[in-house]
């Protein structure tokens, strides 16, 4: 005969292979998610970094180029005085950067090399390799202009200087972009960078263009460029619609031509230049926050302890959106069970917790409201001004734990022989048991220590302890009291499935009088 047999929760003979099987299942899948998670918050810290280390090279890099003489900017052996190396190479924080510069003419009669140079256009490469091999490269374009031979064609002065400034198309300073839109309330707008130009009577403007961050023309979503040469006295341009993903033409090392976008997001100084007939050069910016990409991921929370046992504070590494820091952060809690509630329901061991003001935090940090003695797990995740979420939810490395709090009274009895007082201590001390859900039992290590530095201490299998001191004459003894809590929390993740150890407050020294008295909460 055949007999089927169900376990139930309370046999005690082991496993079997099947549910051993099953288990490991469900832990191979969670290790795999927790791995990937891991690994794409290394890779998207690295491209921040790399993407600031290019940024910042490249700057230096035009910088250095524009303080040069006008007739120094050219490649070596192409002109006489030229002294722009074909490669550069450079090293930045552990990074390798190359340059490969290319300068084209621009002249006054537009084909006639024999005609002044009026600028040059200063077209960069840009490789960034990391110390694996990694590469990531980038194109620029930068205007040289011949600052002496505008500075002596013409004199500034603000009677004859021609006039330039935005019209009112274009969006106000600190405006959020992205693609070629801005929003004007909850309206969505195209990015119109209008401008208007004049010069004063006798004179023409020549040219004009926007730059971003003085390191890429402005370009529209066909690529056309935001540079125009009017050639009259007073002009103005109210069609130019920005393309904050514009690309920017990158040259492999097999000398293939590939098209990546340019311009990072955050801050970006948004300039228009205009240069009239006489040389003289004005110029207007507006700032435009750039918002296309969702940021990095935050590094990974940690509680900042000591914490007390109904606070803790929480930071985490910021996490970068192009240039800038994220715009700002949001963090998530879950709370152990306590045993009682594993036992209504042991399909998890956590509970979400509700959190005050967590989903819009201008910093890497946050000050959570907690209960005794109770585990928590949390995780962050960045934003971008668009409220663009990072790619994962960053959790802590491991649960962490309140403190437990220590309370109770102290009573304070005296005793007159003879001439003197006699006086003795009792107290009754309760500290926080575990609230979650633990494997095997607690145990509590009671300590005190007397004024003169002496100190006493006891073990007992419940949270609370009752003691009275011997009589002193004179005086009560002076004691401070604290307890050491010994626990394991349930699990094998997160840092659980071993014992622990967690440090109550401390009380404060008795005082003297007569009487009963209750400890305030003392120390952390």
């Amino acid at each position: 005969m055949r007999v089927a047999y169900q376990r139930t929760a309370a046999d005690d003979a082991g496993m079997t292979i099947v549910e051993l099987i099953f288990a490991a299942s469900i832990l191979f899948v969670i290790l795999t998610g927790v791995l990937g998670l891991i690994g794409q918050t290394t890779l998207m810290t690295a491209d921040a970094a790399q993407s600031n280390v290019m940024t910042s090279a490249v700057n230096a890099y035009v910088e250095r180029v524009q303080g040069l003489d006008f007739e120094q900017v050219a490649i070596v052996g192409e002109t006489p005085d030229g002294v722009l190396l074909s490669v550069e190479t450079t090293s930045v924080n552990g990074y390798t950067v190359e340059f490969r510069p290319y300068v084209a003419n621009r002249y006054e009669i537009e084909g006639d090399p024999n005609s002044k140079i009026l600028f040059k256009d200063l077209h960069i490469d840009v490789t960034l390799i990391r110390a694996d091999g990694d590469v990531e490269t980038m194109s620029t374009m930068v205007v040289i202009r011949d600052r002496s031979e505008f500075l002596t064609r013409a004199e500034r002065n603000p009677a004859t200087d021609p006039t330039i400034g935005f019209l009112g198309g274009t969006p106000p300073d600190s405006t959020v972009v992205y693609d070629a839109n801005w929003m004007d309330g909850t309206t969505q707008r195209a990015l119109y960078l209008s401008v208007r130009v004049d010069a004063v009577t006798g004179r023409t403007i020549d040219s004009v263009w926007i730059d971003i961050d003085g390191l890429w023309l402005a370009a529209d979503y066909l690529g056309n460029r935001a540079q125009w040469y009017p050639g009259i006295q007073s002009w103005s341009m109210s069609s130019f619609i920005w393309y904050t993903r514009q690309k920017e033409d990158v040259v492999q090392a097999d000398g293939s031509v590939i098209q990546t976008e340019a311009i990072p997001d955050g801050m970006r100084r948004v300039t228009v230049y205009a240069e009239d007939s006489t040389g003289v050069r004005v110029s207007a910016t507006r700032s435009l926050l750039v918002d296309n990409r969702i940021p990095g991921n935050a590094g990974t929370p940690a509680p900042v302890m000591p914490g007390k046992a109904t606070s803790i504070d929480i930071a985490w590494p910021p996490a970068m959106d192009g240039t800038s820091e994220a715009h700002h952060y949001g963090i998530w809690a879950l709370r152990m069970k306590t045993t009682e509630e594993v036992t209504a329901d042991p399909s998890s061991y956590w509970l979400p917790v509700t959190l005050t003001g967590n989903t819009a935090l201008p910093t890497a940090g946050y000050t959570m409201t907690t209960q005794p003695f109770t585990r928590y797990l949390a995780y962050v995740r960045a934003y971008s001004p668009r409220n663009l979420a990072s790619a994962a939810n960053v959790w802590v490395a491991e649960a962490f734990t309140t403190r437990p709090l220590l309370t109770g009274t102290y009573t304070i009895t005296g005793n007159k022989v003879g001439p003197t007082w006699y006086y003795k201590t009792a107290v009754d001390l309760d500290v926080t048991p575990p609230n979650m859900h633990t494997w095997s039992s607690t145990s509590y290590l009671w300590h005190w220590r007397y004024s003169t530095g002496a100190e006493g201490s006891r073990w007992t299998s419940v949270p609370e302890l009752q003691l009275a001191t011997s009589e002193r004459a004179g005086a009560p003894y002076q004691l401070e009291w604290w307890v050491d809590v010994y626990y394991t929390p349930a699990g094998t993740t997160w840092g659980n499935g071993t014992q622990k150890m967690v440090t109550s407050n401390r009380l404060p020294f008795n005082g003297t009088a007569v009487g009963t008295f209750t400890f305030d909460e003392g120390t952390w």
